[in-house]
């Protein structure tokens, strides 16, 4: 600690009793970075008019101070689920914290959309672009990208453990997690105090974490394959449920990013579509997804949305969006088709003769498009199937000269298996299969990632003996079911064969 009445503890004295809106966009007129953790305490302040005047002045002068920086200014905002934490406590009720908070953060991250840049940024790009037009001069290219690359609005899917702002090299803390302090009950952190030091260590460490990717976490000491970048999402992005890896219990919800790893589960449904002649539909992964790229997988399958009400729902959705709506997983969510995927309940042969299902069954023949579902079950373990185990995911990453390399990376599913009966005259024969999936499939344009290569008509037995000899073809998801439950997919087949023959 400074001696009392020393220059330096006047100075020190004098910095951290200037943390306001006032002294903060001051700080920002001389400062090379800044990083916030914890938005509410700032939202009022950041959006502000003052804010937006200096916070464009910021970037026009880091560009022309250095033109190849990049992040020097982040903010890490608090999820829905912190808000709630915060809410309980804050004394103003519900109603003002949703104004004062919730909404004016909205401003700052953006509506809901998924879209790669903020609400701050793109106003940020609007102020410069009107600066521009009012000078009449045109909008500088480069300054515009590098506003788009300099200021960064993330949404920390994490616990927020306490509220921090680091401007230059100092921190300015609070360790007030579940309540929204104000600006003035920040604290500057003195490494030269000894008593503060340990305490500046763990906050710069912590904001070194949220920065470091998988690629990183070796060389900065941290958790295996934990990276905290992984845990930040972009406005709009795809938020799925973790579970406990032992109990199977609910321990958070996670950006779709996050789960390349075996520490955490998360939950989907895998879909195997049969025609009625008992083939099995199989789609290529796309040749510019980032992981299974171009490898042969299930019908269908995808993640658990948090607003499905349960699994046969996203069961629905995805067999809808994945084979009938092009492109939908990087569109808007769409349910146009979900009525006409029927609900049969869980396929129990031994406790449903085939009778009744030729019953069941006799409307949708013909011009009908209804499309048959069941919720897969074994009866040997006399339960639904479910899939609970780690696999490999085949990712794409770019090598030290800028290549695309490939490595296999962990993760972990808990998944819920369907199998479907396509309606008639959509997938009986290839020649229908493809006038059927003409339009999602990718026409290998730039915009196609997510979209399937292909798609193929396979009976089981032909599949499993293609997949001992070109294993490397097929995802490990494919691999597993063929080697776990072969006879399962060949007794579904033959039972949609079958059913279908009979009504004919």
């Amino acid at each position: 600690m400074p001696p009392e009445g020393s220059s330096q503890e006047k100075s020190l004295q004098k910095r951290s009793s200037l943390l306001c809106k006032g002294s903060f966009l001051s700080e920002m007129d001389s400062a090379k970075s800044i990083e916030v953790l914890g938005c509410n305490p700032v939202a009022e302040l950041f959006t502000s008019v003052e804010f937006y005047v200096h916070v464009r002045r910021y970037i026009e002068r880091l560009f022309e101070e250095n033109k190849n920086a990049v992040n020097s200014f982040s903010i890490y905002i608090e999820s829905e689920q912190e808000d709630f934490f915060q809410k309980l406590l804050d004394k103003r009720g519900s109603v003002n914290f949703k104004l004062s908070y919730v909404e004016k953060k909205g401003l700052i991250f953006g509506d809901g959309k998924s879209q790669p840049e903020s609400a701050l940024v793109s106003e940020i790009v609007n102020r410069l672009v009107r600066k521009s037009e009012d000078e009449g001069t045109p909008p500088d290219r480069a300054l515009l990208d590098f506003a788009k690359n300099n200021v960064i609005v993330k949404q920390l899917n994490l616990r927020l453990p306490f509220h921090c702002i680091k401007i230059d090299d100092c921190i300015w803390y609070c360790p007030i997690a579940l309540n929204v302090p104000r600006l003035e009950e920040f604290i500057l952190l003195d490494k030269a105090d000894h008593r503060l030091e340990s305490i500046y260590g763990y906050v710069d460490s912590y904001l070194t974490f949220l920065k470091a990717d998988d690629s990183e976490f070796a060389e900065k000491n941290f958790k295996h394959d934990m990276g905290g970048a992984k845990f930040l999402s972009n406005p709009g992005a795809e938020l799925i449920e973790a579970y406990d890896e032992l109990t199977n219990k609910r321990v958070g919800i996670f950006p779709r990013d996050a789960f390349l790893t075996k520490e955490y589960k998360r939950g989907s449904i895998w879909g195997f579509v049969f025609n009625r002649r008992g083939e099995l539909l199989l789609h290529q992964r796309s040749a510019s997804t980032a992981d299974n790229t171009s490898l042969w997988d299930k019908s269908t399958g995808g993640h658990i949305d948090l607003t499905d009400s349960s699994t046969v729902e996203t069961a629905k959705r995805e067999l809808v969006e994945e084979l009938f709506i092009a492109d939908a997983e990087y569109s808007d969510y769409s349910d146009t088709k979900m009525y006409m995927v029927v609900d049969f309940g869980e396929w129990r042969k031994s406790i449903r003769q085939n009778s009744t299902f030729i019953e069941a069954f006799r409307p949708f023949v013909g011009t009908d498009k209804h499309i048959i579902m069941f919720r897969a079950f074994v009866e040997k373990e006399k339960k639904a199937l479910v899939v609970d185990r780690p696999s490999f995911r085949k990712i794409r990453v770019k090598g030290k000269n800028g290549d695309d390399t490939f490595v296999m990376k962990p993760t972990w599913f808990r998944s819920d298996v369907f199998f479907y009966i396509a309606a008639e005259g959509q997938i009986d024969d290839e020649n229908q299969m493809k006038k059927t999936f003409s339009a999602t499939e990718s026409k290998g344009g730039a915009d196609d990632k997510g979209i399937a290569s292909g798609h193929r008509l396979i009976s089981i037995e032909k599949l499993k003996e293609d997949v001992s000899t070109h294993p490397d073809q097929y995802t490990d998801d494919i691999v597993f079911m063929l080697d776990q439950y072969w006879s399962y997919l060949v007794e579904f087949g033959a039972f949609a064969k079958e059913i279908f023959q009979k009504i004919k």
